[in-house]
């Protein structure tokens, strides 16, 4: 009797499942953007389903609203893919999951590659600061005409060009960036997150189009990365132990191959030389990078806490210096490591210079090291003031051990002595100038 009805019951869940598969077709699950099925799907609070890749697009939109509905959905928040949905797609229809998958990979494919083998073009201008790539900057957007240009570039490839002002006017290099998050308020301000991808000049006067903002006819300065067969080089690590504080990794990869770069092909003992020295000067500036972290880190010279590890986050490991290229993008990183976003104010503005002079590896390297040695100058603490603190340490302490003995700074500290001194001098001479005239007048009333 219980085997007749086990065999009933396997018998009935049979028939269920068949007639579910026989009832549920691929239409029934079919994105209402792109007339597909369903891949990767999101959905929004009004309870419809799309693509992800549909839904960025839709969500680009300013005032987007639901296909279906025409409930208004928020821009620039697709959500996260449902993962229990997806697989439920893929084991009802494997073949026609599968067909969706190899078409999105071919799509983003196809995408990059364009990207990548841009000729020169035209690209929305936005002017404000110089950034250098790998950097990140937010952006409050308010103006009507750059809010109707952050929306174009959504809805398209989500790049545009930043520029940085000079003295009078703008300069004429530039990096492309990409929008990485974007939201709206509620009263249709943006703010966005973009990052530094490709460098270019700006070959012709930039053109204001209708809606306000300016395009220019751009000429890239970058080639696409390209593997690298160097070695890593190994570095100590400076931080406090953990692994997000380890201030310089190494990058495994090559960096950008510039296709400008300046050579000289006719003399290979020439070039070699040049090329010698270029990476001498590149790494030179590795041993300056861990000094001068380790003096913004014990200096406290960060504005909040983690700024200097957020910022290598952003930017990523140093790169490898195999060539002029790699080591002049070595330098560009040094630009982006002492000049971050938001600014630490320890050093001076070398980003607009290093844009100019990139095509220069030896100019380029020269600001670089210059940058990061006035930096190291400003942070560095005053070698008298240390020892005379050390030695107050030592004597309110009773003799207890205070640390390591500095170095005596020699002429150094009779020079603060007397700069000390002096400058009690004159603020006691002034005090004493200012009451006593005070004392007169009121004496004489």
């Amino acid at each position: 009797m219980t085997e007749l009805l086990a065999s009933s019951s396997s018998t009935t869940t049979a028939n269920t499942k068949s007639s579910t598969s026989d009832n549920v077709k691929e239409e029934d699950f079919g994105c209402v953007i792109c007339l597909r099925l369903l891949y990767e799907p999101v959905t929004h609070r009004c309870g419809h389903s799309f693509c992800l890749s549909c839904c960025e697009s839709l969500l680009s939109k300013n005032h987007a609203k639901c296909p279906t509905c025409r409930q208004a959905l928020p821009l620039g928040r697709c959500g996260v893919p449902s993962f229990t949905l997806s697989k439920l797609l893929e084991s009802v229809f494997p073949e026609a999951y599968k067909l969706r998958r190899t078409e999105e990979v071919r799509e983003k494919t196809e995408a990059s590659r364009r990207y990548e083998q841009q000729e020169p073009s035209e690209l929305s201008i936005f002017f404000l600061d110089s950034i250098l790539p790998r950097q990140k900057m937010s952006l409050h957007i308010f103006e009507s005409r750059y809010l109707r240009m952050i929306s174009l570039c959504l809805e398209g490839s989500r790049h545009f060009g930043m520029v940085g002002f000079g003295r009078e006017r703008h300069l004429r290099h530039g990096v492309e960036v990409e929008i990485i998050d974007s939201r709206q308020q509620a009263n249709g301000r943006m703010n966005i997150q973009v990052r530094g991808k490709r460098r270019f000049v700006i070959d012709e006067e930039p053109e204001m189009v209708f809606d306000g903002y300016n395009v220019a006819t751009v000429r890239w300065l970058e080639l696409p990365l390209l593997p690298s067969t160097a070695d890593p080089v190994a570095v100590d690590d400076l931080g406090d132990g953990s692994e997000q504080e380890s201030p310089l990794n190494v990058e495994q990869v090559s960096p950008v191959i510039d296709a400008n770069s300046t050579t000289n092909n006719d003399n290979p003992e020439i070039m070699q030389q040049q090329q010698q020295h270029v990476l001498e000067m590149a790494e030179a500036l590795e041993p300056l990078v861990l000094k001068w972290m380790s003096l913004i880190r014990e200096g406290r010279w960060q504005r909040h806490r983690g700024q200097l590890t957020r910022c290598l986050q952003d930017i990523g490991p140093i790169p490898v210096a195999v060539d002029c290229p790699s080591a002049v993008d070595r330098a560009l990183w040094i630009g982006a490591l002492i000049n971050p976003l938001p600014g630490l104010g320890v050093a001076p503005e070398i980003r607009p210079a290093l844009l100019e002079h990139a095509q220069d590896p030896v100019k380029c390297l020269e600001i670089a090291t210059d940058g990061i040695r006035q930096s190291m100058e400003y942070v560095k603490p005053n070698a008298s003031i240390v020892w005379i603190w050390y030695h107050v340490s030592f004597i309110i302490s009773l003799g207890r051990n205070v640390g390591p003995v500095p170095d005596f700074p020699g002429w150094a500290l009779l020079r603060t002595l007397v700069q000390f001194f002096a400058s009690i001098f004159i603020c006691s001479f002034l005090w004493f100038l200012i009451h006593g005239s005070k004392n007169k007048v009121l004496s004489e009333l």
